[in-house]
């Protein structure tokens, strides 16, 4: 392939990806990393760094349109942001030191699949109109240490943000909408501080760079436009299916 195909290519991947992650509620990094890691020459977190800005652009202008338009619980978002903070530091850490990424990765496939197949029986789960749990200390402290497990995983290889949406959908009843704007939010600042990071110690390409943000941007941009058109019904049918290619994925790979 030309050298001078690969950023447009890589641009157009990021903005599908970015599209179906925005309205499903995360996984952007999950679709995109494997691809760079066969089709980008570079080291695993320089690889990592890139998909990491697609996802920040999606979190940053996707984040803003929830903000505006969401009823947000800042007492939910602050452990759920916090948490995510330390694991994501903890798991970006450990990048440095040699760990079993397939044990990982098939681990992953089976909660995607899980994940999939209880949305699948459980249809009530993912509306708005579902029941809420009461907030008290003990569920600001559950959702602190879920936040930091997913967060570790979320420095090793990222796109966990999906399992993020999937915690406030199944334990706290949110709509898929509502939860997909936790973690938005949460993951301006973890992926934030992640990606600034990787920047520093890593070397780029600044021209896939600058097409792989602009693609995941305008892919995020129009993902959380159609969940706001579509509804919690037509998100959680996207997330099923998402689920199911990324867990059979995972394990396949």
């Amino acid at each position: 392939m030309p050298d001078y195909l690969i950023p447009l290519i890589g641009g157009l991947i990021s903005f599908i990806a970015a599209v179906i992650a925005a309205f499903a509620g995360g996984g952007y990094v999950l679709m995109m990393f494997p691809i760079f890691l066969l089709m980008i020459p570079g080291s695993y977190a320089g690889n990592l760094a890139l998909v990491k800005m697609g996802a920040l652009a999606i979190t940053v202008l996707g984040g803003q349109i929830h903000f505006r338009k969401s009823s947000i619980r800042w007492k939910i978002l602050g452990p759920l942001t916090m948490g995510g903070f330390i694991g994501t530091g903890i798991g970006t850490y450990l990048i440095q030191y040699q760990f079993n990424e397939d044990l990982f990765k098939t681990l992953l496939g089976f909660t995607l699949l899980i994940g999939a197949f209880y949305l699948i029986v459980k249809r009530e789960i993912g509306h708005e109109r579902a029941h809420r749990r009461k907030i008290n200390w003990r569920v600001l402290l559950e959702v602190f240490i879920y936040a930091m497990g997913i967060g570790v995983l979320n420095g090793l290889f990222g796109g966990v943000g999906i399992f993020t949406t999937l915690y406030l959908v199944f334990i706290f009843g949110l709509g898929f909408r509502t939860a997909i704007a936790y973690t938005m939010l949460s993951y301006l600042i973890v992926n934030g501080s992640q990606t600034a990071y990787l920047l520093t110690t890593e070397t780029i390409d600044p021209h896939l760079a600058l097409y792989l943000v602009i693609g995941a941007g305008l892919g995020g941009f129009i993902g959380v436009h159609l969940q706001y058109s579509q509804g919690s019904k037509y998100i959680k049918y996207v997330t099923i299916t998402l689920l199911l290619v990324l867990g059979i994925t995972s394990l396949v790979n």
